[in-house]
């Protein structure tokens, strides 16, 4: 098997084909064992709502090791999703040990993480939406040797990085469409308030009810997962749902 032609992403390969490529490759390549991958619209948002809150993710970590903070929490004390979220490169999950300003409750992530052998990996972030959204991708060689890892990133970093770049292109559109679904009148309205219209110029835009539009912009609030009608339109806008 050609590893680079066979796994590479390709236009058109649905979410469960790009996950599959996904472990295929880096396993190859670095001996990876599970991954996660995030977006978020927006990366200031976690100052509001947490990085759990904040962010879209699908990972194939070990059950016990999520099930150890009761789901999704895992990530907010992670140091290495922090360090991307702050707009980093590349960041190998060992150096989180050095970080000097680590809090009481991010020692005890990495010490936990350590504990299920899930502090060896490498971390890679990527923006889209014009800089405003963020995605990121998590590595996990799980018991492998740090510096075993290190070897195989310092030789594979470069092919690794180009490829995951294709992936995020086609799996970040792929877990937006399977997951957020706008009807054409909802599209509609969102759009021309991105637009800058208040309420009251789409109603008579639209020769709706006040009522109606705002009903509209609840339900797309709603289909968006966002906490406000703003939070919404920012959704929409940089996931590219107009």
């Amino acid at each position: 098997m050609n590893i680079d032609t066979d796994l590479r992403p390709m236009e058109g390969d649905d979410e469960e084909t790009l996950w599959r490529k996904a472990h295929a490759y880096c396993a190859e390549r670095l001996g990876v064992t599970s991954i996660l991958y995030g977006f978020t619209h927006s990366r200031h948002l976690r100052a509001r709502v947490g990085v759990s809150r904040a962010l879209l993710v699908r990972y194939s970590h070990p059950q016990e090791y999520v099930d150890h903070f009761g789901g999704q929490t895992f990530l907010e004390n992670d140091l290495c999703t922090l360090v991307l979220m702050e707009g980093s490169g590349p960041f190998l999950w060992a150096d989180a040990a050095k970080m000097p300003d680590a809090t009481p409750e991010q020692i005890r992530q990495a010490e936990i993480d350590h504990e299920f052998g899930m502090d060896v990996g490498v971390s890679l972030g990527f923006s889209f939406g014009g800089g405003h959204g963020m995605s990121g991708i998590g590595l996990c060689a799980r018991w492998m040797d740090p510096a075993e890892f290190e070897r195989r990133w310092r030789r594979e970093s470069e092919a690794v990085i180009a490829w995951i770049g294709e992936f995020d292109r086609y799996m970040r559109p792929a877990m937006i469409a399977a997951r957020f679904k706008l009807s054409p009148r909802q599209r509609e309205v969102v759009a021309l308030a991105v637009g800058g219209m208040l309420v009251k110029e789409i109603a008579a835009h639209l020769d709706l009810r006040e009522s109606t539009v705002y009903n509209y912009l609840e339900a797309a609030r709603t289909a968006l997962d966002a906490a406000t009608s703003m939070e919404a339109v920012a959704k929409a806008l940089v996931y590219g749902l107009l």
